[in-house]
């Protein structure tokens, strides 16, 4: 997810976007927004906007999550992270070591009942069990599932041929390597739509071409969301686009670098 100066990217549950581009947010310690399904707070812990907490709740105000920082521009995790369900009850926690899972890692089910417990080292797994809500062991499924589109990539290529059947690939030369960052939110639809900060420094028609695929894929269908231990998340995507022969030859997603600090 984004670009440093306006703080934006994804976390666990979250979309943050922060506006850090005046003087009174320089100073303010405290900064609290929503993104109109869960709001949210970050602390600062010194004057460089470095050591942070992220909390999150739901509308009415019941926790869902804590996370802590070593550097909150940059998404280094430091030190423990734990979600709750809505009924107050512990979902997940963890601790970080340098944006690195370290130690323990424990999920629960909604009644209190240990769902997994595993255990890292520098990011690694080590050794995990996980446990039906009977407390009977069971396989375990994988903690994060990534966001895939309903059908794969070639579904994905297929949509955007038929959704860019007009796009003028003549004004620019072909191939042609396309970049765009979106965020798919809980319930898979897609928003956030962005292409780097670079293109607005190119010619004026490679311009008019990031922005033909940004509008197409605002009217694409839902995905399937990622999912953290059978929890719906939102998460941020890159998707790459190869332009050859004036069409759509080739795409591909996988996770942007910040997403990548989630256990």
């Amino acid at each position: 997810m984004s670009g440093i100066a306006a703080l934006c990217w994804i976390f666990s549950l979250s979309s943050v976007c922060i506006d850090d581009t005046s003087k009174r947010a320089t100073k303010q310690r405290v900064v609290q927004f929503d993104n109109g399904t869960n709001t949210f707070e970050v602390i600062f812990h010194d004057r460089r906007r470095k050591l942070a907490t992220l909390r999150s709740f739901t509308r009415t105000g019941l926790r869902l999550s804590e996370e802590h920082y070593l550097n909150f521009t940059l998404g280094i995790k430091h030190g423990q992270t734990r979600y709750w369900y809505e009924n107050g009850r512990l979902r997940l926690t963890c601790d970080y070591k340098k944006a690195m899972v370290n130690g323990p890692l424990l999920t629960y089910y909604e009644d209190g009942t240990l769902k997994r417990r595993e255990y890292y080292r520098q990011g690694q797994l080590k050794t995990g069990q996980c446990f039906a809500p009977d407390g009977n062991v069971t396989p375990c499924l994988p903690l994060i599932r990534r966001a895939e589109f309903t059908g794969g990539k070639e579904n994905l290529l297929d949509f955007l041929r038929k959704q860019l059947v007009y796009l003028n690939v003549d004004l620019i030369d072909s191939p042609a390597f396309i970049i765009l960052e979106a965020t798919i939110r809980e319930d898979g639809t897609v928003s956030k739509i962005t292409s780097p900060t670079e293109v607005a420094y190119r010619p004026k028609a490679e311009q008019v071409v990031y922005q033909q695929f940004i509008e197409a894929l605002r009217d694409m269908p839902p995905w399937q969301a990622a999912m953290l231990d059978d929890m719906p998340i939102a998460a941020n995507m890159q998707i790459s686009i190869i332009l050859r022969d004036k069409r759509v030859y080739q795409v591909g997603y996988g996770i942007s670098s910040f997403q990548k600090n989630i256990p």
